[in-house]
């Protein structure tokens, strides 16, 4: 953990990140939205609901519910080789969520003397723990690609399989 002087080297305006950073963290957050959208999409399919009926359910689920409950449904509808290949698409959801929650839940700063941009995260599950870490703009749009194309992989997923929510 950085002592007290060491963030005194840190602007926490977060006015004064970069507009290019800041645009990519808007993506990535944007791209995270569509995923959650299609995971539910995937949950009213699989259940064969329609969509505005596995949106009255999962709607308010948070992304850990959704994960059980894509795994849950897929169980009932899907063959083994099936429910792995979801379990595939599942974990790497989860590590992407990881990421999206760093760059969307940390505290963004411009290094005083560098003008290098980096996050804070600050976690106390047992021990206080912060932990400041540079960010290459690079590195938050290859986040964002990535979360894009696991919800693009995840409808891929269904519709190959001839599985769509039911009308009405």
């Amino acid at each position: 953990m950085a002592n007290a002087r060491e963030y005194m080297e840190f602007d926490f305006d977060p006015r004064k990140i970069p507009d290019t950073h800041a645009l990519a963290v808007g993506r990535v957050s944007l791209c995270w939205t569509q995923t959650e959208n299609i995971i539910e999409d995937v949950i009213a399919a699989l259940a064969r609901l329609s969509g505005t009926k596995g949106w009255a359910i999962t709607s308010h689920m948070n992304f850990p519910m959704k994960c059980d409950a894509l795994l849950s449904v897929s169980g009932l509808t899907l063959d083994g080789e099936d429910q792995e290949s979801l379990r595939l698409v599942i974990a790497r959801l989860k590590i992407l969520s990881e990421a999206r929650n760093r760059y969307v839940h940390s505290y963004w700063a411009v290094h005083e003397g560098t003008g290098d941009i980096y996050i804070t995260a600050i976690k106390a599950r047992g021990k206080l723990k912060a932990d400041h870490t540079k960010v290459a703009l690079e590195d938050i749009e290859t986040t964002a690609a990535s979360i894009y194309q696991v919800g693009i992989d995840l409808l891929d997923f269904i519709l190959k399989r001839g599985i769509f929510p039911i009308e009405g």
